[in-house]
């Protein structure tokens, strides 16, 4: 039988892996349950993912949240990604 090992702290991808802009995203307990938000504001990387993948465009997304920007968004699309990799 195999065994399964659970992980029970994943680090966040890091600067080298998300490069320039990677201040974007600080991981903060005391914003939104320390969740992956967009320079400390309440919009969420998964939120920012899950627009995308329902078919709304960077455009969209920037004319519904004025406060964020193009790199907000490409940064938390980096982001996701990066933790998509990571091993279960």
């Amino acid at each position: 039988m195999r065994e399964i090992h659970l992980q029970t702290r994943v680090e966040p991808p890091n600067e080298s892996q998300l490069g320039k802009d990677s201040d974007r995203i600080p991981l903060d307990p005391l914003v939104m349950g320390g969740k992956a938000c967009i320079r400390q504001m309440r919009i969420t990387v998964s939120m920012i993912a899950g627009q995308i993948g329902a078919g709304h465009s960077i455009e969209d997304l920037l004319a519904d949240y004025p406060c964020l920007e193009r790199n907000d968004v490409l940064q938390a699309l980096r982001y996701a990604a990066l933790r998509m990799t990571e091993p279960i």
